[in-house]
């Protein structure tokens, strides 16, 4: 947490990712706003955040040495927590050990208590996400120490416009960019069209 402390002075802008235990309940594409927010709602204020991950940069796409971190939470139990059971299968399948994270996971109370910190004396971050509405959802419960959430969409945004300030969601962004396909597309598809490697990060584990 120092470390990622120091960073942020020169690289804030932070891009994120939320792993979770799938979802309870879920909207059709075209619903309305209102409808998709009372979902996530439902699913965040029921489920447990399992893992997130940040990676730091500056303006430029400049990264620090080490630029990622992933922390994987401890409060995730399948044998009384809800889940939906792909959800789980998959992320068991890409390496999330869930009984590794009871033993020797982060506390999401202490992980939210240092990371508040961070967040104030570095007001200039900024927030990048992709197709991140659930993301927002459980980093701003991870944040509150899991107080539901807002209960109106509006109360939820002014919620993520005083704690985060500055969010930038990319597939949102890319509905308005020339040669994106009006946003219809994935983050490995805009990747490649944009010309980006994707990279396999090689995470080292030390204690909190």
């Amino acid at each position: 947490m120092l470390e990622i402390e120091m960073i942020t002075k020169n690289y804030p802008y932070c891009a994120f990712d939320t792993e979770f235990p799938g979802f309870l309940r879920s909207s059709p594409r075209d619903a309305l706003q209102e409808v998709r927010y009372e979902d996530l709602k439902f699913n965040v204020d029921r489920l447990k955040l399992i893992q997130i991950g940040f990676s730091f940069s500056d303006k430029n796409g400049n990264k620090p040495p080490v630029s990622t971190y992933q922390f994987n939470f401890n409060d995730f139990d399948p044998r009384k927590d809800a889940y939906v059971s792909a959800s789980i299968d998959l992320l068991t399948r890409n390496g999330i050990d869930m009984e590794k994270n009871l033993r020797e996971g982060v506390d999401p109370g202490i992980f939210s208590g240092w990371f508040t910190q961070i967040m104030i004396r570095n007001p200039n971050m900024k927030w990048i996400t992709f197709h991140g509405f659930y993301d927002l959802g459980y980093l701003m419960k991870t944040l509150m120490r899991n107080t539901p959430l807002p209960s109106s969409l509006g109360g939820f945004l002014k919620g993520v416009r005083v704690t985060l300030r500055n969010v930038y969601d990319v597939k949102y962004m890319s509905r308005f960019c020339n040669g994106l396909l009006g946003g219809k597309l994935g983050l490995e598809r805009l990747g490649s069209i944009m010309n980006v490697e994707r990279l396999q990060c090689i995470f080292t584990i030390s204690p909190l």
